[in-house]
Formats: C-alpha cells, sequence, structure tokens
C-alpha cells in the first residue's frame, strides 16, 4: 500500500513507490514510469487526481543527462592521459616537433632549430633523420587514437542528448568503449 498526503501547496508526499500501469485494447502491458519520489508528483484539480509534473521529470533528465556527459568526458580525458606520459609542457611542443619533422623529411636542408636542440639536449647520438621519423611515427598513432576516442565520445554524447529516460542514459554511458583502441 501506498501512503499518500496532498500538501497545503497541492504538492503531493508519499511513502513509497508508485508505478503507473499502462492498458492497451484492455489488455496489461507492464509499468511505464516509475515515480523515484514524490517530487515529481503534483495534484490535478482539472482531474482531481494525483498526475506526474512532466516538467520537473524533464528538468531532471537534462541534469542527469550533463551530469553523465561530463563523467564520459573526464573518462575521455583520463583515456587520453593513459596513453601518454608527458608533461602538458612538452605537449605544447608537439606541434613544433612535428612540422619541423615533416618539413625535414620533405627536404633534408629544412632547417630544424627544435630538433636540433633536443638531439644535442638528449644525448642519444641519434640523428635528425632518426628523430624526425620517431616524431612522425609517434604522432600519426597518437591522431588515430585520439580520432577513435573522439569519435567514442561523440557518439555517446548524441545518444545521450537523445535519451528519454535515464535508464537509456545509463545503458549508452555504460556501454563503455573509451579507452579501446581500434
Amino acid at each position: 500500500m501506498i501512503y499518500i498526503k496532498i500538501n497545503k501547496d497541492n504538492s503531493v508526499s508519499l511513502a513509497g513507490t508508485i508505478l503507473t500501469k499502462v492498458m492497451e485494447n484492455d489488455g496489461y502491458l507492464g509499468y511505464a514510469k516509475e515515480i523515484p519520489n514524490s517530487n515529481y508528483l503534483k495534484w490535478d484539480n482539472a482531474t482531481a487526481s494525483i498526475v506526474i509534473d512532466d516538467v520537473k521529470v524533464a528538468a531532471h533528465l537534462e541534469s542527469y543527462k550533463k551530469k553523465t556527459i561530463e563523467r564520459c568526458r573526464s573518462e575521455l580525458n583520463d583515456a587520453i592521459r593513459a596513453i601518454t606520459d608527458a608533461p602538458p609542457h612538452e605537449m605544447v611542443s608537439w606541434r613544433k616537433q612535428e612540422e619541423e619533422a615533416r618539413a625535414f623529411v620533405a627536404d633534408s636542408l629544412s632547417p630544424t632549430p627544435f630538433l636540433d636542440v633536443q638531439i644535442v639536449s638528449r644525448g642519444f647520438g641519434e640523428t635528425v633523420a632518426d628523430l624526425a621519423a620517431k616524431i612522425i611515427a609517434n604522432a600519426e598513432a597518437y591522431e588515430l587514437y585520439y580520432a577513435n576516442e573522439l569519435g567514442a565520445f561523440q557518439r555517446k554524447v548524441k545518444q545521450i542528448e537523445n535519451a528519454t529516460s535515464e535508464e537509456e542514459v545509463d545503458a549508452v554511458s555504460g556501454n563503455n568503449t573509451i579507452g579501446e583502441v581500434i
């Protein structure tokens, strides 16, 4: 049994959970909507009954979607951080390193001041050609990995935005492809 109290402001308080039965062609189909608490119910004077406050349900769902998308964004960031042990200040230089490396591969007379300093300071005995090849291979691998992770994230966001219930949101966010390599 569910106990319902109509408050002075026409809000509804209850103990337990209300499930709305769905009927079609005089046949029972099951439960359509679970109301998690009385915050989603209101008294409807026109029908003299308790009804679901769809505005509050929709607002709650939108808030739930936003929180879930933020969690997915955090998972994306974690997945990207997991493939590189480079500190952020090094990552800032990747574009410059790749530009010089690609220019050198295209024309070995191309100036490579950044790579030249790296070679000297690293002291590994490598050539500009060696370092350029390594930089290009790493850049291409990173770009493919990032493209895969970003695409998976964008797919999840679109599915979450289109979800019509918390269960659908959970099904999408629980289907975690972030962190998987193609």
